[in-house]
């Protein structure tokens, strides 16, 4: 007789990270977004071997204390869900800072979320930070974006646990210009750095060090700040990864674009 084959089915869906969850480890994360699925009595298929795993993927890793508005994960379920009642019964599961904004089914010949991801827009607080002359005013912040932009090369040494990791920045900024932020959801306000990062080079530079950089520090800065998305790419457009429909254009649905600066 012919093995029973379980059902396996895959959604993609997106999620934010906001309020006190935002203080969650990424490691913690993994383990209560799960339990949000449990609560929903959606039932989530396992690995197979000694120490099953429930079949979640998610996107890179956020720092502790940012902030979230799109995160993608990918779950294999045992059964089929109507997206829409997925978004509901997850949604009505959920803790606060927690809320799954789309969803869907994903065909089994589709690439992994990881094989799709490509960059992520961020958005960096300024607001009280000391800020070098000719960096204190829009005009200066916008030129110093531009420089490092279309600078060549950008060495920075990150200190780790395991010693110095030196890398070039340049290769992993996309865009990158000051802005000013005034969404409500997000943990500050004001003058800020807007910046779109790729994430499929194997490693990921991070927006603090782009922030020391931008300053001319040879450290990251400790600031707050939060990651607006997460996309992949199709024929050089970026794209939504549950929908795959292109967007454009880029960053000004959060209000962070270069339109949104103050100057006065």
């Amino acid at each position: 007789a012919l093995l029973h084959q379980p059902v396996k089915v895959r959604y993609r869906v997106l999620y934010t990270k906001l309020g006190v969850e935002r203080m969650m480890g990424h490691l913690d994360m993994i383990r209560s977004i799960p339990r949000i699925f449990r609560r929903a009595g959606i039932s989530v298929n396992y690995s197979q071997g000694f120490h099953p795993k429930p079949l979640f993927s998610f996107g890179p890793a956020l720092s502790l204390g940012a902030a979230a508005l799109l995160e993608p994960l990918e779950v294999v379920l045992g059964a089929e869900i109507p997206e829409e009642e997925l978004l509901r019964r997850l949604n009505d599961a959920t803790t606060v800072g927690f809320a799954f904004v789309s969803a869907r089914r994903i065909c089994d010949d589709e690439p992994r979320l990881h094989k799709i991801t490509t960059t992520a827009d961020y958005v960096v607080a300024l607001e009280g930070l000391e800020l070098p002359p000719g960096l204190c005013d829009v005009g200066g912040l916008d030129a110093r974006c531009a420089e490092i932009v279309d600078a060549a090369t950008l060495p920075f040494v990150r200190q780790t646990r395991k010693g110095e990791k030196s890398m070039d920045l340049a290769a992993a900024i996309v865009e990158l210009h000051p802005t000013r932020v005034e969404d409500p959801r997000l943990p500050f306000e004001g003058l800020a750095l807007a910046m779109r990062l790729r994430v499929d080079l194997g490693w990921m530079a991070r927006p603090t060090e782009i922030v020391a950089t931008v300053l001319g520090r040879d450290s990251a800065v400790d600031v707050l700040q939060a990651r607006l998305g997460i996309w992949g790419d199709k024929d050089g457009q970026r794209t939504d990864l549950v929908t795959g429909q292109a967007i454009a254009p880029p960053m000004q649905e959060f209000g962070v674009g270069p339109e949104a600066l103050a100057v006065s």
